[in-house]
């Protein structure tokens, strides 16, 4: 498992990169807050940190390792799901402590949904939680496996 850390840490930071980047250019090309339209930012946002990172990942992971489709699998896989499981955690926290501005303090699933499409990352939706884990293996793998070809030809050459 220690071989796939620095792979975790290339798909997180590129992840964070991402977010920036695209949270950033969405704002400057609308003029619209990602926290308005949520719907529309939401997809926009979700569309690139859904695959951009793990985009990237597959390439580290065809890079770093021979065997590509274990590691792409590895190094996409934990990233995806901790992300999932720390926003929700944070987000019940919140929820909690009375930070959604209901003071009631009760955590529901569609509070702390509510809350973090509100006030963090408006893509947070549970087709995200569940697709969007699936999905960046698939983008990481793909990504591993046409890398890995690639690398291939121009060994032979």
């Amino acid at each position: 498992m220690g071989r796939y850390v620095p792979g975790w840490f290339v798909v997180t930071a590129v992840y964070f990169l991402t977010l920036y980047g695209a949270a950033t250019s969405y704002t400057a090309i609308t003029n619209i807050p990602i926290d308005h339209q949520r719907d529309q930012s939401g997809l926009v946002l979700g569309m690139f940190v859904v695959t951009v990172p793990y985009l990237v990942g597959g390439i580290y992971a065809a890079i770093a390792d021979s065997r590509s489709i274990r590691s792409a699998f590895w190094v996409s896989i934990v990233p995806a799901i901790s992300e999932k499981i720390l926003v929700l955690l944070i987000g019940a926290a919140f929820v909690a402590g009375g930070g959604d501005g209901g003071g009631d303090g009760i955590v529901t699933w569609e509070s702390v949904i509510g809350f973090i499409r509100a006030e963090a990352i408006p893509y947070f939706t549970p087709f995200y939680i569940v697709a969007g884990s699936v999905f960046s293996v698939l983008v990481c793998i793909g990504s591993a496996v046409l890398t890995g070809k690639r690398r291939s030809v121009y060994r032979q050459t």
